[in-house]
């Protein structure tokens, strides 16, 4: 997320959450000198907030380790370079040859030599400013200026605070249910956007334009500024003023009217690069173009500041066929900038591939398993078109041709598909759910032995040449087992005492079957999620994970498991581990989501899943380990937060009096949950101390610092503890 942009020595610099532009590890703050991005030293610790360039030098704000200022001397960053006591900076701005700054509790100026305090924010919360060179303009929530009743906007002319007319106000000329977000002064004219019905008396919804004496409109408002998001003005470029209206599009004025850009994200900032307009944010289009969060439009087109061979989207299956790694998404997933609108893509070392599996009709359309069946790539999941020809669920692919396969079977979206001794076996509907055997000379499924009907099934996996599904059953084909079978070719048998819970992941390795997913006894011992099978008995695996297990494969002489998981062995381990045949192993600092797919591609091993940091570094979707730390394979400039800590969607939303945000401790300690605008600017926190490890849950009341009812729209979310952090996006209604 791109917070703010502006040219700095003749560079564009760009400041936010993010931890790479493209290829270029950049953390939270990077430069473009027209040719290639680079960092600024080691970057920011944390994410900044607001940049400006102050007295030649570039000072960021944000919350860096105790630290809400820092300052780029040109070879490193200077924390809290001026000192001051203040614990949170709102806004930067330049007045008078002074360095302005939005503090939690005062409105603080630097002269070169000492702070001073502009004006004193009791029961005030300013959210931006602006200067016109003669003047300090300012809005927010603020009733007060000083003593001066401002009604959320205010100018200070040097010596003094003075109202801006009447202000801001609701729909009833009162100041309660109204306030300011934005503010730019140029051309003569001062300009306010926020939530509000009225300016200086006259209906002037959500934005409004000062000329020095009174309030009015731009144009005719137009009625995309009056919706339940409120505009953002982002400042000028050529001349011409740039608003973006909250939910789909900036516009920016000509002199008679407002010309629209097409986004498909939110707009947070603007710069001047140039001739160019640079836009940041957080958003994957500009006008069509693919641009990742950055945006620049040089001689009338646009098109992407860094390129990347990511993906930007959920991913659930993983496969590796004819050298390609194959990955399975939804029709939304983009893989790289230039792969989109397919539910299968190959990554072929260089570049993604559509792999021609053609648009699905369902809209919630996903593969869920892969396999190679004699030299071809078998799918299954929720498809119904293969490469143009109708199917049923299952599809092949022989290189150049896509065909259906096993007409007969209706009504499946899979769970298992496994191929042994030359036949493909899957979990299908027959019309109940069985386990069934391709037979290619009829293009049918035959269902083996006799399934148990009215349970369901998980997995298929083999060990030592026999076929091994998992289900809730008590017995199959009339012979007693608990929840996992073998099947030899003729009948059905038990594992021993077999296990309890989901078992919905097999894997054959080093003469062992592993069995995991969600189980919690096998054999009839305690197990944590995870467990064994040598052909005799039943052995654990340490005390296993906390959580859940998803997938695993063997690779470098170890076992890897990845799932939704905070702990594996005891110790804090964010959904990815490995298994030494002792001791787990966390991987780094492991993933932010949950990992759904592992597997082995040009000697690295790949994690697919619903994550978007790996390890520290962005890597949407889809990230290669080695030991020394994991990366993405190829590259995406959408920056996010690091996180080690799970936290759930919030509930509900959108929302309307109050939400709830579920997650998961991974070790004790405290929680603070900020609540953050669309600028970025904290409006509200939650902190909770001495919490347990395990499911805990904080709630947001739709209310701002001061106890009033923030405006509708969209927020931001971030949770921090454990040492890491976690973001999710809430909509706000009235």
């Amino acid at each position: 997320m791109v917070l703010a942009a502006l040219e700095f020595e003749g560079d564009l610099v760009i400041a936010g959450s993010f931890t790479h532009v493209g290829d270029t590890p950049a953390a939270h703050v990077a430069r473009f000198d027209g040719t290639a991005w680079s960092s600024f030293d080691d970057g920011l610790p944390a994410e900044a907030t607001a940049a400006i360039v102050y007295d030649g030098a570039l000072y960021v704000a944000g919350e860096f380790d105790g630290s809400y200022l820092a300052r780029w001397n040109g070879n490193a960053w200077e924390m809290s370079p001026h000192g001051g006591e203040f614990n949170f900076v709102q806004d930067l701005e330049v007045y008078d040859g002074q360095l302005i700054v939005i503090a939690d509790e005062a409105l603080l100026a630097w002269n070169g030599s000492y702070w001073s305090e502009l004006a004193s924010l009791d029961e005030s919360y300013p959210t931006d400013m602006t200067t016109d060179g003669a003047n300090l303009y300012i809005t927010g929530e603020m009733d007060y200026i000083d003593e001066v009743y401002v009604s959320h906007v205010a100018r200070w002319d040097g010596n003094q605070w003075h109202a801006m007319g009447s202000g801001l106000s609701d729909e009833y000329g009162q100041p309660y249910e109204a306030a300011g977000l934005t503010i730019h002064a140029w051309d003569g004219k001062v300009a306010v956007s926020g939530y509000f019905s009225m300016a200086g008396g006259q209906n002037l919804p959500n934005f409004a334009v000062w000329d020095g004496t009174s309030w009015g409109p731009m144009g005719s408002n137009p009625s995309f500024f009056s919706g339940p998001a409120a505009p953002m003005i982002l400042g000028v470029h050529a001349g011409r003023l740039l608003v973006y209206n909250g939910y789909s599009s900036v516009f920016a004025w000509n002199v008679f009217y407002w010309d629209p850009i097409a986004l498909d994200g939110g707009v947070l900032c603007a710069a001047s690069y140039g001739s160019d307009l640079v836009l940041g944010g957080l958003f994957s289009e500009a006008e069509g173009t693919v641009a990742r969060n950055l945006a620049r439009r040089s001689g009338g087109v646009w098109q992407a500041m860094a390129s990347g061979d990511g993906i930007d989207g959920p991913t659930y299956a993983a496969h590796v066929w004819n050298d390609l790694l194959l990955v399975a998404g939804r029709p939304s997933t983009r893989f790289g900038d230039d792969v989109k609108g397919v539910l299968l893509a190959g990554w072929n070392g260089t570049d993604w591939v559509d792999m021609g599996l053609g648009p699905q009709s369902f809209t919630t359309a996903r593969i869920h398993h892969m396999v190679t069946y004699q030299g071809d790539l078998v799918v299954t999941g929720n498809i119904d078109n293969a490469g143009g020809v109708p199917c049923k669920n299952f599809a092949r692919y022989d290189g150049n041709t896509w065909t259906p396969l096993g007409d007969a079977v209706t009504n499946t979206s899979g769970a298992g598909l496994v191929v042994l001794d030359d036949t493909l076996y899957a979990i299908t509907y027959l019309p109940d759910k069985v386990v069934a055997r391709y037979q290619p000379d009829s293009d049918t499924w035959l269902e083996i032995g006799d399934s148990p009907g009215g349970t369901d099934l998980y997995a298929l996996g083999s060990y030592q040449g026999q076929l091994i599904v998992t289900g809730s059953f008590q017995s199959i084909d009339g012979v007693a087992a608990n929840g996992i079978a073998a099947w030899d070719g003729n009948t059905w048998s038990a594992l021993g005492a077999g296990v309890e819970g989901m078992a919905r992941e097999l894997y054959e390795a080093d003469g062992l079957l592993y069995v995991a997913g969600s189980i919690t006894q096998a054999g009839g011992q305690p197990a944590g999620r995870i467990a064994a099978w040598d052909g005799t008995g039943w052995s654990t695996l340490g005390e296993g994970v906390y959580g859940s297990i998803r997938a695993l494969r063997q690779h470098a002489g170890r076992l890897y498991a990845t799932g939704q998981f905070s702990q594996a062995g005891g110790q804090p381990a964010a959904g990815i581990a490995n298994w030494d045949g002792s001791t787990w192993s966390a991987l780094g600092s492991g993933l932010n989501d949950e990992g759904l797919e592992l597997v082995v591609h040009a000697g690295d091993l790949i994690v697919v899943g619903d994550f978007t940091v790996a390890g520290g570094h962005f890597s949407d979707g889809i990230a290669s380990w080695t030991e020394a730390q994991p990366t993405g394979v190829g590259d995406d400039p959408r920056p996010r937060s690091t996180a080690r800590l799970r936290l759930k969607p919030a509930y509900p939303n959108p929302f309307q009096h109050g939400t709830t945000f579920a997650f998961e401790m991974p070790r004790s300690g405290d929680a603070v949950l900020d609540v953050m605008d669309v600028r970025g600017r904290r409006v509200a926190r939650r902190v909770a101390t001495g919490l347990e490890p395990g499911p805990q849950v904080l709630g947001w009341d739709g209310r701002v610092r001061s106890g009033q009812a923030a405006p509708a729209g969209m927020y931001f979310v971030r949770l921090r503890a454990a040492g890491a952090e976690a973001v999710r996006k809430i909509s706000l209604v009235r």
